[in-house]
């Protein structure tokens, strides 16, 4: 299973019917392939079908060859995770698209990264998006504006480090300060637990050898 990134996107566009395009693709679960989409060639295995000798291993390695020299890519995994910028595409996770106003706002989970190759397609396109992102499994996550993109790691930093890195907005969006500070009281808390429990142990055990 992938990790998974947190994304909270608002999109505007000065089409109407490009909005609708959007709120019916995303709420199906088909964003990317509404405006992106993954040329039909290219949706084969990705991996292996078994032995060099395998009969449908040779005629996937000859598929694989004329894609790349078609598209560029030898299957869908190698486009979406260039193209797009994630592995699958991206809808509504049980959050239809919400109206906000001349747009909409999406949040939904994407695949080990957000789609910001994507992004920058659907901005060339006309679109306006402001996408915020953030993945705690690999510790980052980012702001996408205007074709621009800003990119924070913040693995090794502790809660206050995380909260004066940051922007404000994003690290009040997804709370990622306010978490990393409730796991270390936790830890300072367990830690404690066991110096009580060391300490109890090395008591009990002179208070026996007095007794005796």
């Amino acid at each position: 299973m992938p990790n998974w990134c947190n994304n909270s996107v608002e999109i505007y566009h000065t089409d109407p019917a490009m909005i609708e395009r959007v709120r019916e693709a995303f709420n199906k679960g088909a964003l990317l392939q509404e405006f992106i989409p993954i040329p039909a060639d290219l949706q084969i295995v990705s991996g292996r079908c078994g032995a060099d000798d395998n009969p449908e291993q040779i005629a996937l390695v000859a598929a694989q060859q004329r894609n790349i020299e078609l598209y560029g890519y030898k299957d869908w995994y190698e486009f979406a995770t260039n193209v797009w910028g994630t592995k699958w595409d991206i809808g509504a996770d049980g959050q239809p698209a919400q109206d906000i106003p001349g747009g909409l706002m999406l949040n939904f989970e994407s695949a080990w990264a957000p789609p910001v190759n994507a992004y920058e397609k659907l901005f060339y396109m006309g679109f306006k998006i402001r996408a915020m992102y953030y993945e705690p499994g690999m510790a980052f996550a980012g702001i996408f504006e205007d074709g621009q993109d800003e990119y924070y790691e913040y693995g090794g930093l502790d809660s206050k480090g995380i909260a004066e890195e940051l922007p404000v907005e994003l690290d009040e969006a997804f709370g990622i300060s306010e978490s990393v500070a409730e796991y270390e009281a936790e830890n300072a808390e367990d830690e404690e637990n066991i110096d009580i429990d060391l300490d109890g142990g090395v008591s009990a055990t002179n208070e026996q050898e007095e007794q005796k």
